[in-house]
């Protein structure tokens, strides 16, 4: 069933498709819900990234040394998003979400396949930071608890072993 929203002189308006997260599919009006916006740089570097005015909106963020750890995704992506891998501010590896949310960052970069595993450390801190992100954009940890528990077959064992330990001790913690 569909909604139509009254415009300024009478004019009907249809909403346009819900968005949804790369983590956990949640489907979420962007008029209501807000990520916070990528850096430009991630556009700007990384090959699969690249496009006039691409806007990705930021999931999850994590630096350690000279290395810094992003979950992406807009309008152009798919419902994967993408994982992205910044080494010294210049090298870009690139892979869907979900892979790098596991640890297993298997990338295709400028310079050839490459194989990359992140490391234990950025995985807790992805994980942490992701929810302390998806709390903020639902409007509280509440909301999105809510959200997540309206999903159909919803596994924290899905979200991978860190992410998914993190997630059963954030419900706990509720």
């Amino acid at each position: 069933m569909g909604v139509l929203l009254l415009a300024a002189h009478g004019q009907q308006v249809k909403p346009g498709p819900p968005d949804s997260d790369p983590i956990f599919g949640i489907p979420y009006n962007s008029a209501h819900v807000h990520f916070e916006t990528a850096p430009a740089s991630i556009a700007r570097i990384c090959k699969e990234a690249r496009g006039r005015g691409r806007v990705f909106s930021l999931y999850a963020y994590w630096k350690q040394g000279d290395d810094e750890y992003f979950v992406v995704s807009d309008a152009v992506s798919d419902e994967t998003g993408i994982g992205v891998v910044l080494r010294h501010g210049t090298d870009c590896y690139e892979t869907q979400a979900m892979g790098l949310i596991w640890g297993l960052n298997r990338t295709a970069p400028q310079k050839g396949t490459v194989s990359i595993k992140v490391p234990e450390t950025a995985l807790e801190g992805l994980a942490s930071d992701l929810l302390r992100r998806y709390a903020i954009a639902f409007g509280g940890k509440e909301a999105f608890l809510r959200a997540v528990h309206h999903l159909n077959h919803f596994d924290p064992a899905d979200l991978g072993p860190v992410l998914g330990r993190h997630f059963e001790e954030y419900v706990k913690t509720h």
